[in-house]
C-alpha cells in the first residue's frame, strides 16, 4: 500500500512540474503583458517579449511530448508490463528531455551574448588534434542517417589560437545540421588547412543546399535553414551562436551552398604566432 501511495505521489508531482512549466510557456506565448510573472522575466532577460514568446511556443514541443509519453508510459505500467511500449516511451521522454535541455542551453548562451557577460579564454590549440578527438562522436551521428564521414588533413601545421570550448561548439553545431539537413546515405566531408594567417575547417555535406537569397539570413537568430519538421528540437539559434563564437576568437565562419548539390560551412580561425 505504501508504495501504491508513493508511486501516486510520483506522477501527481510530474504531472505538476510539466503543468507549470506548460502554464508557464503558454503565458509568455501569449504575451500577456500586464502579467507580473512576464514582467518579472522581461526585466530579467536580455530577449524583449516578441522574442520570450517566440522561444516558449518553441519549448512547448519538446514539453508536449514529454507530457503526452509521461501519460503513456503511466498507463501501461497500470495495466501491465510491455517492455516494447515501455522502451518506445521511454527513448521518446529522454529525446523530449535532451531537446528541452539543448533549447535552455541556447537560451542560456544567446543571454549571456545578449548581456556582454560571455569571455573567452584563446590558448593555441593543435586543430588536427581537435578533430580527432571529435572523430568518433561525428561518426556515431553520421550513423544515424548512414552517412559516410570523409576527413582530410593539409600538411600544414594546423594550430590556432582558439577558446576550446567555444571552438567544439561550434564545429559541433556545424557537423550536426549537415548531418541534419542531408537525406540518408549522403557524405560529410571535413578538412582541415591553413589559408593566409587563418586556420580553416570545412565541412560539406551532399545534402538540399540552401537557396541564395536565404544565404544572409542563416546567422541571425531564430531563423531555420529550411522549414522544421513535426518534433524537430532546433530554435534557429546554432548558426548565430557559432558566428558569435567564431567573431570572439578572432575569426568567422564561411558559408557556400548550391541547391540540390549541397553546402560547405568553414570555420576560419587566427593562425597562432608561433606559426
Amino acid at each position: 500500500m505504501e508504495n501504491t501511495r508513493d508511486s501516486e505521489k510520483f506522477w501527481r508531482d510530474i504531472e505538476k512540474e510539466l503543468n507549470n512549466l506548460r502554464s508557464f510557456s503558454v503565458l509568455i506565448s501569449e504575451n500577456k503583458k500586464e502579467t507580473d510573472l512576464l514582467k518579472r522575466v522581461t526585466v530579467l532577460s536580455p530577449m524583449d517579449p516578441i522574442i520570450l514568446s517566440m522561444t516558449t511556443h518553441d519549448l512547448m514541443t519538446p514539453l508536449a511530448a514529454i507530457s503526452g509519453n509521461l501519460k503513456l508510459l503511466k498507463k501501461c505500467l497500470n495495466s501491465g508490463v510491455n517492455l516494447k511500449k515501455i522502451e518506445k516511451y521511454s527513448y521518446n521522454i529522454g529525446t523530449g528531455v535532451h531537446d528541452l535541455l539543448e533549447m535552455l542551453d541556447q537560451l542560456r548562451e544567446v543571454a549571456s551574448i545578449e548581456s556582454g557577460v560571455d569571455k573567452i579564454t584563446l590558448k593555441e590549440i593543435d586543430i588536427r588534434g581537435v578533430i580527432q578527438k571529435l572523430e568518433p562522436l561525428f561518426n556515431v551521428l553520421a550513423a544515424e542517417k548512414k552517412h559516410s564521414v570523409v576527413i582530410d588533413y593539409s600538411d600544414d601545421a594546423l594550430n590556432s589560437l582558439i577558446d576550446m570550448t567555444k571552438y567544439k561548439r561550434v564545429i559541433n553545431n556545424i557537423f550536426a545540421n549537415a548531418v541534419k539537413y542531408t537525406e540518408g546515405n549522403g557524405v560529410i566531408r571535413i578538412s582541415a588547412a591553413k589559408k593566409d594567417e587563418m586556420i580553416c575547417v570545412s565541412v560539406a555535406d551532399t545534402g538540399s543546399g540552401i537557396p541564395e537569397k536565404e544565404l544572409e539570413e542563416i546567422f541571425k537568430p531564430f531563423i531555420q535553414i529550411k522549414k522544421r519538421e513535426p518534433g524537430d528540437g532546433s530554435m534557429g539559434l546554432g548558426l548565430y551562436i557559432s558566428s558569435y563564437f567564431c567573431k570572439m576568437m578572432g575569426g568567422n565562419i564561411l558559408v557556400e551552398s548550391k541547391l540540390g548539390r549541397g553546402s560547405k560551412f568553414t570555420i576560419c580561425t587566427p593562425c597562432s604566432s608561433s606559426e
